[in-house]
């Protein structure tokens, strides 16, 4: 889906801004293959019970969204608690995936209502929100991607969670040196479009490479050191987390 993808030198204020970000792999071969995707916005919440995030028994308007309980673990902040069901594992596959022919990588953001447990996802699937993309960098406009994330939510509420993740095809869980100076700069985009700081924040990783092991256990994910792993229908999944610096690895923590 990405093969339009380049850089656009019609635009002269493209670059005037610090808006965009670019993330590249490291330890990376290329990657070929075809599959589907979805194509929309809010692509999963908790409540789901299908692998692409059908409500039950009614949509909601927008995600889930923290009103006036407390957050039931505070003691916990900076960790991330991983979901098992199997609909949330797929929707992170679909999204990792993205439709495209050549696997290039993406981006994708989770939101929680608490400060350690995520409850949505949201696909950022627009091609107005990228400039490139290939199985080992992309460019993406950060601030673009925040103001459609606040979008969902109702004014003067944010979510207590954000994980920006982007993937790296057939890579691993390492950030670059890309990586890291643009760091900072996504976690303000969050911050300027929900208009508070009260968040955990966390940027990931989420590398994939193709198996052949049919394995029993799929969709069962193993913590592996401070990441996650699991088989899906194609790929062996790693989600791995860090700080807003993209330096120190954060915990992932499997049920």
């Amino acid at each position: 889906m990405f093969d339009w993808f380049k850089d656009d030198d019609d635009d002269p204020d493209r670059d005037a801004t610090d808006d965009w970000t670019v993330d590249v792999s490291t330890n990376v071969d290329h990657l070929m293959d075809v599959d589907v995707s979805v194509s929309v916005d809010h692509a999963y919440t908790q409540k789901a019970d299908g692998p692409t995030g059908t409500l039950d028994p009614e949509p909601t308007v927008g995600p889930a969204t923290p009103k006036d309980t407390p957050d039931p673990t505070p003691k916990t902040r900076g960790r991330f608690q991983f979901p098992s069901q199997k609909s949330f594992m797929q929707a992170l596959e679909i999204r990792a995936k993205n439709g495209a022919q050549t696997r290039v990588e993406t981006v994708y953001v989770i939101t929680g209502n608490t400060y350690t447990t995520p409850t949505d996802i949201f696909a950022l699937d627009d091609p107005e929100f990228y400039s490139e993309a290939t199985p080992t960098s992309v460019r993406s406009n950060g601030k673009a991607m925040a103001e459609r994330i606040a979008q969902h939510y109702p004014a003067g509420e944010a979510p207590r969670l954000i994980a920006r993740i982007h993937t790296h095809p057939r890579g691993k869980v390492i950030p670059s040196s890309a990586d890291q100076d643009s760091a900072s700069r996504v976690k303000e985009h969050f911050e300027e479009v929900f208009n508070t700081t009260d968040f955990e924040f966390f940027h990931g990783i989420h590398a994939y490479q193709h198996s052949n092991t049919h394995s029993e256990n799929r969709h069962t994910p193993e913590q592996t050191g401070n990441n996650v792993t699991w088989y899906g229908e194609q790929y062996v999944h790693e989600l791995g987390l860090f700080d807003e610096t993209f330096q120190t690895p954060k915990e992932v923590l499997v049920p």
